[in-house]
């Protein structure tokens, strides 16, 4: 059966309106579909990063060229915390996707055995002496520990490393903690990295796996953290644009 053209266009019509109040906020003030919206993207560099050994607590690591996560051989833990600093991102923003990347550019684990990068939240209650962390004052001692300075569940997200060999990005979500932090009106960001050999005691290597960091020669090299976001735009529905269409 043959439609008439009119149901074409009351179809159409249909179709149109539906696009034009998704996400309706409020009556005759509707948000733009995201389609609609602009969507930017950012890139942050580390402001600060440093290795945490367990080895040897007292330690500062915040000058070292590379992060060196290695397995439990003679208590050689070691995690790795960064800040970033994310300007430029509207308060109104809407944060799509957060991802940290961090550059490999040496690992020896084999194809068959490998470790997890897991990323936690730090906390802006965090201090240290008081004070904000700082990659020359930060070590195995004084790293965040708590739960109130510390999500100490991995994001929903981590990355498994093995047997890839050398110079590669490793990729991790960290939205979530990026949108809770411009929610709260912070705009920088610090995230700690743990691996499995930190959580399960009975694990050992002699393998490791060595990323760059904000001291590294190889700038193009350096952690950073790309964040996408849409700003939040509304417009008041306008009849006579809809009409015009017809």
């Amino acid at each position: 059966m043959r439609l008439p053209q009119s149901t074409f266009s009351i179809i159409l019509l249909a179709c149109t309106l539906f696009t034009a109040f998704a996400g309706t906020s409020s009556p005759g003030n509707t948000i733009l579909p995201l389609a609609a919206q602009n969507v930017a993207e950012t890139i942050s560099y580390a402001t600060d990063d440093a290795s945490l050994q367990r080895q040897y607590p007292g330690n500062n690591y915040g000058t070292q060229p590379f992060m060196n996560y290695v397995g439990d051989l003679g208590s050689a833990k070691r995690s790795g915390i960064y800040r970033f600093d994310l300007p430029g991102i509207p308060e109104d923003a809407v944060i799509l996707s957060a991802e940290l990347h961090l550059y490999v550019y040496d690992e020896t684990f084999e194809s068959n055995e490998g470790v997890i990068l897991a990323v936690h939240h730090v906390y802006s209650s965090y201090k240290i002496d008081g004070h904000e962390w700082n990659e020359h004052e930060v070590n195995w001692s004084n790293m965040p520990i708590l739960s109130t300075e510390l999500n100490l569940a991995a994001e929903s997200e981590w990355a498994y490393v093995d047997g890839m060999g050398h110079n590669f990005w490793v990729s991790l979500s960290v939205t979530e903690m990026v949108s809770a932090e411009y929610s709260e009106g912070i705009d920088d960001i610090s995230i700690l990295i743990k691996t499995s050999f930190d959580w399960e005691d009975n694990q050992s290597s002699s393998d490791y796996i060595k990323t760059r960091t904000k001291e590294s020669i190889y700038t193009q090299e350096h952690p950073y953290i790309e964040v996408s976001y849409a700003p939040t735009a509304t417009r008041s529905t306008n009849w006579s644009d809809v009409k015009a269409l017809y």
